[in-house]
């Protein structure tokens, strides 16, 4: 017997649901959280409800499915996609088929496939394809996807499980029975090939079929058409009217304009907190809900987690997210052509419990990796990695999965991981098919799998906000609820479909054929329909842009209520105090938090430590001596020092087709020095320097077995010593150079000052200047540190703002060694790219006579400015030196785009870099 039972109104399916048997009814929903309701609802009326008293519709399908069709396999649209692959690979010649006509032909696929399987389609089409006048450009794509249908559901025996229903047409489903009388409430959702599956049903047992009936019914013909037109086919009743307490319509709804999506988030955070804290509303009858919630999420999770807010929705994660997944992948990688940096390190460090390379070396080796030839780099990375599958051999499923638990076995934590890794392997088990495929198509469905598969993170708080989708809304019994995203474009989502609409229209209302008609919005229809539902506050809220900027216009529904209102600016929340805190920090790295500019719940303490994050001290020997280069990183940021000084780590250069500039710097420092001597005793030839340069290779093992690489970067380094040669052949008249000057002095925290003297209570300054100018007629020195370009460095009057100190430092140990019997007149920059040497700074007379600097130069100067500078550059370090003596260490940079270049910057937990 088939009832229609009609509902004007949400709430009556609420009192229809008071009357549910759950041992003799079996309730159809369409979503989760609708069917998790009426669980609930069950437990508190009854105590208990069975499995299949309450199921999703698709799930419903299934279990006949499977009764009917033992040998028909329920497999995921990843595999479908595997299939069609495998279609074109077998069939493409025959087809006219490219290999990048997947795609579409998937598409296609998926869209057509209701079409495809109705039992007539093919008679009923091509009957209305001989009295078109024109061609249909889809009917390729149609008759494409027909023939791919048959390979897998007829040769393959694989389905999708959004085709159930629609294969379940093919079949006679009347052999079966359904115990129970069924209540069917899937509203909008449901489809024409549902309804006669229903219609045959209710031949044998009861099938009672809710159908939406509000007062505006006739807004959305097409999407009740299918009730419209069966409703001959069984009794017609009314719900009876629900009585309120408060009628509905006595309840103003809210209808708020927002700038952005961000600033809805922040209206909605900041009116929950409101509810929660002025009018002690529990968070648990507070729900968010929103056309896209997922898109909302991300940013809305984070904005309750900083206000303290809890919510009912599972933080969730996807498996290829967690760290041992992804070193599973990243070796299955390893073992592919498509081998990288990222899938060797990480496979490599993680999977090993003791890597025989050191990652310093590791990395210098493999950083810039090209192919698998390039495993060769390294003898045990070679065995571990290299060809270690056939690539053109196939290998079926099982095959597959053993090589997946050997692979897996191999990680330390693997025993540890079991249930892990029964996860993937029940999942690729279920999903698929034991069918040959090549090792890279087995490997990109697994990858596949594992994207959507996903991993609670942290459970649902029972005491929290509801946070849904607004599709799941049915059954929910918030009091106050917000109504997130009411966007057109979240409406309406553009859908890139094979047929026209015109098409589309007409096979719907002709033959009744099963396709989506994308002219009308579930989304609409359910908004109105949740408006009709009794509670005490209901807030909509729309943005003009966004999360990237994109305008957004209102949905109808809005426009209908709010036709014009002004854009409201959200109350601040935490987030917006800490961002505040974190702009000032940006501008000045080093401030502090004004304790008197927070008032409220925020205090400056909490928001200072969320900022900034603890003051780490440290104190070791280690830092009793540092290098020139060292004191000079922690003035600029003290984690710098850190990580390279007090946790050793190291970043060599990578092996790569060019020079790192580390390697660029070294080879042309010891090209100077040498070249230096080889002028001091006019000795100076290219054929000396190609031989020096030969040496320096294989000392520092570079472009080993790759001649081409280094004799281009060889000719380089001969053009810049010939270079050089030119220009410190009319040096050498004037000075006489001195090389690699060891320096050590002590800052004396006694004196506040510098000496040569090695003090109990200070620290040791070690450093070696790149070279020492002896002026040969006069009696002073200039000093020089080599740079290859003139970023980063500035003239005298900017080192203590730009926090250079190297110079400064070299010329205060050169005045302590020589007790200023020699004086320093000049500490400059020797630019070799150009031969620039007018950066520093430089005595005026020498700077005009001996270096031909113009008078506007920055780096001349006089000896009471130079004086000056040096008084103000000790008590600046003094600073410094006491902090570095207390150990105090934090992640605040003295400008923050230095972070840029930074060699730690992914390691560092600065708050502008996370």
């Amino acid at each position: 017997m088939l009832e229609f039972l009609k509902v004007q109104h949400p709430d009556q399916i609420k009192t229809l649901l008071k009357d549910f048997d759950p041992h003799h009814q079996t309730w159809i929903v369409s979503d989760l959280k609708s069917k998790k309701e009426i669980q609930n609802e069950s437990i508190l009326r009854l105590g208990y409800y069975t499995d299949d008293a309450i199921l999703q519709v698709s799930d419903f399908w299934q279990i006949w499915l499977r009764r009917l069709e033992p040998t028909l396999h329920v497999v995921s649209s990843d595999f479908i996609r595997t299939l069609v692959q495998l279609f074109i690979d077998q069939y493409s010649k025959e087809l006219d088929m490219a290999e990048n006509d997947v795609s579409t032909l998937d598409r296609s696929l998926q869209e057509l496939a209701p079409l495809l399987l109705h039992p007539e389609s093919d008679s009923l089409l091509k009957e209305w394809m001989q009295g078109q006048s024109e061609d249909r450009k889809w009917t390729k794509w149609y008759l494409l996807a027909r023939t791919c249908l048959k390979f897998i559901v007829n040769e393959k025996k694989v389905i999708d499980k959004k085709w159930t229903a629609a294969y379940l047409q093919t079949i006679d489903i009347t052999a079966m029975t359904w115990d129970r009388e069924l209540i069917i409430d899937l509203g909008t959702e449901l489809t024409s090939i549902e309804m006669g599956l229903f219609k045959t049903l209710s031949q044998k047992q009861t099938v009672k079929i809710c159908v939406p009936d509000p007062t505006w019914a006739a807004k959305f013909p097409y999407l009740l058409k299918t009730y419209n037109e069966n409703l001959g086919y069984g009794t017609v009743e009314s719900l009876p009217t629900v009585i309120h307490e408060i009628e509905p319509a006595a309840i103003a709804p809210e209808f708020v304009r927002l700038s952005t999506q961000l600033a809805e988030i922040k209206f909605a955070v900041a009116q929950v907190r409101q509810w929660v804290e002025a009018e002690n509303i529990l968070p648990n009858q507070i729900a968010i809900m929103a056309p896209n919630i997922e898109e909302y999420w991300p940013v809305l999770e984070y904005y309750l987690n900083e206000e303290g807010i809890p919510f009912q929705k599972e933080v969730v994660a996807p498996l290829n997210s967690l760290g041992d997944v992804q070193t599973l992948l990243s070796h299955l990688k390893n073992m592919t052509q498509d081998v990288s940096w990222d899938s060797l390190e990480k496979n490599y460090f993680q999977a090993l419990k003791l890597p025989a390379m050191k990652f310093e070396h590791f990395k210098s080796l493999f950083y810039q990796i090209y192919d698998d030839e390039d495993l060769k780099r390294d003898e045990k990375i070679q065995s571990l990695y290299y060809k270690k599958i056939d690539y053109q051999a196939e290998l079926n499923r099982d095959e597959f999965l053993s090589l997946l638990v050997r692979v897996w076995s191999t990680l330390p934590d693997s025993k540890n991981l079991i249930g892990l890794f029964e996860s993937v392997f029940k999942d690729l088990l279920s999903q698929s098919l034991n069918i040959p495929m090549k090792f890279n198509r087995w490997y990109q469905f697994l990858k596949s799998r594992l994207s959507r598969k996903e991993i609670k993170v942290l459970a649902a708080s029972s005491e929290g906000l509801t946070i849904i989708p607004m599709m799941w809304s049915q059954m929910i019994t918030a009091s106050h609820r917000i109504y997130l995203g009411l966007y057109e474009e979240a409406f309406r989502k553009v859908r890139r479909s094979i047929l026209p609409l015109k098409d589309i229209e007409t096979l719907k209302n002709q033959f009744d054929l099963a396709l989506d008609y994308p002219d009308e919005s579930h989304l609409d229809f359910n908004l109105r329909w949740q408006s009709l539902a009794s509670c005490q506050k209901k807030i909509y809220t729309t943005p003009h842009l966004s999360f990237s900027a994109d305008p957004l216009t209102a949905c109808l529904y809005f426009l209908e209520n709010n036709p014009t209102s002004a854009i409201v600016s959200p109350h601040l929340t935490r987030v917006d105090e800490l961002q505040k805190e974190l702009h000032a920090l940006n501008l000045d790295p080093r401030q502090e938090i004004n304790p008197g500019s927070y008032a409220g719940l925020t205090s400056a303490k909490r928001i200072g430590a969320d900022i900034h994050g603890a003051e780490i001290t440290i104190q070791s020997e280690v830092f009793k001596t540092v290098s020139v280069s060292e004191i000079e990183n922690y003035a600029k940021c003290a984690f710098k020092l850190l990580a390279s000084k007090g946790f050793r780590l190291r970043e060599l250069p990578y092996v790569s087709i060019d020079l790192d500039p580390r390697q660029k710097g070294t080879l042309a420092h010891a090209l100077f020095e040498y070249s230096i001597g080889l002028i001091r005793a006019n000795e100076f030839t290219l054929a000396k320097i190609s031989q020096f340069l030969d040496e320096r290779r294989h000392e520092a093992n570079l472009y080993m077995n790759e001649d081409l690489f280094w004799n281009i970067q060889k000719d380089k380094m001969l053009t810049l010593a010939q270079k050089f040669y030119d220009f410190e052949s009319i040096h050498k008249e004037k000075f006489k150079s001195e090389t690699e000057v060891d320096i050590e002095i002590y800052y004396d925290f006694d004196k506040g000052n510098f000496t040569t003297v090695k003090t109990a209570n200070g620290i040791g300054l070690r450093g070696r200047i790149d070279r020492v100018d002896h002026s040969i007629k006069e009696n002073y020195i200039i000093i020089y540190d080599y740079k290859s370009s003139a970023g980063r460095i500035s003239n005298h009057p900017k080192w203590l703002s730009e926090y250079e100190f190297q110079l400064l430092i070299y010329t205060l140990a050169l005045e302590a060694v020589y007790a200023e019997s020699i004086p320093v007149k000049g500490a400059l920059y020797y630019l070799y790219k150009t031969f620039d040497l007018s950066k520093g700074f430089v005595e005026k007379d020498i700077g005009l006579a001996h270096f031909g600097l113009s008078k506007a130069n920055k780096s001349l100067t006089d000896n009471e400015t130079h004086q000056k500078l040096k008084e103000e550059f000790i008590k600046f370090m003094g600073v410094f030196f006491e902090n570095l003596k207390k150990g105090h260490f934090q992640t605040r940079p003295f400008k923050t785009d230095i972070c840029i270049e930074c060699d730690w910057r992914k390691l560092c937990r600065a708050p502008h870099l996370n």
